[in-house]
């Protein structure tokens, strides 16, 4: 008998992507039935339905309405076993409470910053959806697990991000100019503690992709790809035209250019699965889905980062050995496949 699964989107953003590769990484899986709930075509449609509505709470309300009322009656049709919610779904309580009326257990995969909630009022913040799923996901573990506890949510699970085979593997065609092309190439947004690290970078040929970046005055001659986010046919190609793959994690902490983060952003497993030689920021979490020093070169501050950028410069052997480990590492542990087994086995579905 096959498990039904609901999976629901949010409207946008790196957890839209994430929630899309996730599901066509396993929608082919034997024993699945996957039905996808897309929630930002309808947001769009009702943003233009009630475009009548002069008042702003008003108008939010009555979207937010039918938003529920639509992701109920898909439940309702598709009868799932399981409705897993990805983060910044524009679903509250009342939705949730409803589904499990239908005799369908409720998880949610929260893959944000939860020291960071953007300012979407149709979006309801997690600590009043914790305590209402069944099953709590997360990119976060120690503080957040605490939170949770407190909140009356027992049932978390560590659960990083992973890569999609099928979209992000080695790709060795160049990219389309040679002006594009860099030694060093960050892909992302301009986070402050970024921009600060790479105006201190101007010794190292260095092109910055994604949103924003030719909107910093001191970066504009770095800047790549007509100010656009990057889709992720596009990225593999980015990185393997370079060198060496900087990943920065987004810091929150006013003055802190690097910090040892609590989590790892999806660009940690991505860089990996596509081949590319990866330097990273230290994080918690990072030793336990990467070897430091033999899969992945880690920095702890500027100095650092500038030491290590120059070494490995100049060592492609030593750069092709680890991007090769990290390789295959990346491509047995850390697809969205195997994540998906972690959250059947916690739930006992399997």
């Amino acid at each position: 008998m096959k498990l039904r699964l609901l999976l629901i989107l949010p409207l946008a953003g790196g957890s839209l992507v994430v929630g899309r590769h996730f599901a066509d990484a396993v929608r082919d899986r034997p024993g699945l039935e996957l039905d996808v709930l897309e929630m930002q075509p309808l947001c769009e449609q009702y943003e233009h339905d009630t475009r009548a509505i002069n008042a702003k709470k008003e108008r939010l309300a009555k979207i937010s309405e039918q938003l529920n009322l639509a992701a109920l009656r898909r439940v309702a049709a598709f009868k799932p076993d399981l409705v897993l919610v990805m983060a910044l779904a524009p679903l509250g309580p009342w939705f949730i409470e409803q589904v499990k009326h239908l005799n369908a257990r409720t998880a949610h995969w929260y893959i944000e910053n939860f020291r960071y909630y953007p300012a979407n009022p149709l979006i309801p913040p997690w600590q009043v959806l914790a305590p209402v799923y069944d099953y709590f996901f997360s990119i976060q573990c120690g503080e957040f697990f605490e939170k949770l506890k407190t909140l009356g949510q027992t049932h978390y699970h560590y659960l990083p991000t992973a890569h999609n085979p099928a979209v992000h593997y080695p790709h060795r065609h160049p990219l389309p100019t040679a002006t594009d092309r860099a030694d060093v190439v960050f892909i992302g947004s301009p986070y402050p503690n970024r921009v600060a690290v790479f105006q201190d970078l101007s010794d190292f040929d260095l092109a910055l992709w994604g949103p924003g970046w030719s909107a910093v005055a001191a970066l504009q001659s770095r800047a790549r790809g007509n100010n656009q986010w990057i889709e992720s046919r596009d990225e593999c190609r980015i990185l393997n035209g370079a060198k060496i793959a900087l990943n920065i994690h987004s810091s929150l902490v006013p003055g802190r250019l690097i910090e040892k983060s609590d989590f790892l952003n999806p660009r940690v497993f991505t860089v990996a699965a596509c081949g590319a030689f990866q330097m990273v920021d230290d994080s918690e979490p990072l030793a336990e889905a990467f070897e430091p020093g033999a899969e992945v070169a880690v920095y702890s501050d500027l100095p650092s980062l500038k030491e290590q950028l120059a070494h490995y410069l100049t060592n492609p052997a030593a750069r092709n050995r680890m991007a090769q480990k990290a390789y295959q590492r990346v491509l047995a542990e850390h697809t969205y496949s195997k994540r998906m087994d972690t959250m059947l086995r916690f739930m006992n579905f399997i």
